[in-house]
């Protein structure tokens, strides 16, 4: 899922085209997974998980309800692919922290954490949202956080992620 901050308005419906290949069939549905998890982003963003409902996702996005639920049987399902999407790129971005982490002075691993985050956030506004509808799921990686943290490993921000990533992954698939 590419960044989420423009506006999904104006996106047009797929239209089948004859004798299209396989290959392009499969790249107009990723290319409309994407506009619709782009779109359920902006919906979340500004009702709130609670409040969003797949028939705004779908109209933001342009596309017909059975679209999105082709796609995604659920709310939910929608949900766990915008924040596994956002995840993906929160940790690509801590790993690249983690990298040079050794070399940088704590004051400055300090601001550098702190402009990924804030800067993360800027960017993608759901995030939040999503994260707080998912207290359940946010409160076990906490836990497991802390306990490799506490392993009283310096290494702590690599592990955790693949901790983390392996834990949604698993919790989306049975969520």
């Amino acid at each position: 899922m590419s960044t989420p901050t423009g506006s999904a308005a104006g996106r047009s419906r797929a239209v089948e085209t004859p004798g299209a290949t396989p290959r392009q069939r499969r790249a107009r549905g990723h290319l409309r997974v994407e506009a619709l998890l782009e779109s359920a982003a902006e919906v979340f963003a500004s009702k709130g998980y609670d409040a969003a409902t797949m028939t705004e996702i779908a109209a933001q996005a342009d596309s017909a309800i059975g679209s999105l639920y082709q796609f995604f049987r659920t709310k939910e399902a929608v949900a766990a692919a915008v924040l596994g999407a956002q995840l993906e790129e929160l940790w690509r971005r801590l790993d690249a922290v983690a990298e040079r982490a050794p070399e940088l002075p704590t004051a400055e691993l300090a601001t550098t954490l702190a402009r990924l985050l804030v800067a993360f956030r800027a960017a993608h506004p759901s995030f939040e949202r999503l994260i707080e509808a998912h207290i359940p799921l946010v409160r076990r990686f906490a836990r497991a956080f802390t306990r490799s943290h506490d392993s009283g490993s310096s290494e702590w921000i690599s592990p955790t992620v693949r901790g983390w990533r392996s834990f949604s992954s698993a919790s989306a698939s049975t969520g």
